[in-house]
């Protein structure tokens, strides 16, 4: 009986053993057309990640026109919903490498105007600030 047994759970072992290829048609041609779609969600699969759709039905022209969205589409879409950071304000105040850089002239030149008097420097410890609303002055000169 052990023996008939063992036969027994050898046949079942080499039957599990069709490719993943033979299985999925043998299912499909098991299931009806509805369960069918249903089945085909249920085997994509991206490294043990079950990918999600959704079908939604859009009304064009007075037409019910149904969408599939797969995880990508969700994801985009919520990606383009979701509320943006507020954008930071730039600071009233530049060091002499920003206010260079702003200028687009060396770090020199911007020491040379403040040595004239062209600009005004702002001490923050050791820190040489200048105003943003100066740069723009200067330039408009």
């Amino acid at each position: 009986m052990r023996r008939a047994r063992a036969r027994e759970n050898g046949a079942r072992k080499t039957e599990t053993h069709e490719t993943r290829a033979e299985h999925d048609e043998r299912m499909l041609a098991l299931l009806r057309d509805d369960d069918a779609q249903l089945f085909n969600n249920a085997l994509r699969r991206v490294r043990g990640r079950r990918v999600m759709t959704v079908t939604v039905d859009v009304l064009l022209n007075g037409v019910r026109v149904p969408v599939e969205l797969d995880d990508d589409a969700i994801a985009a879409i919520a990606a383009a919903v979701a509320p943006q950071p507020d954008a930071v304000e730039p600071s009233p105040y530049l060091t002499i490498v920003e206010a260079a850089e702003y200028l687009r002239c060396s770090r020199q030149r911007v020491d040379d105007l403040l040595s004239s008097c062209w600009l005004m420097r702002h001490k923050d410890g050791s820190r040489t600030l200048v105003s943003r609303a100066e740069l723009d002055g200067y330039l408009s000169r």
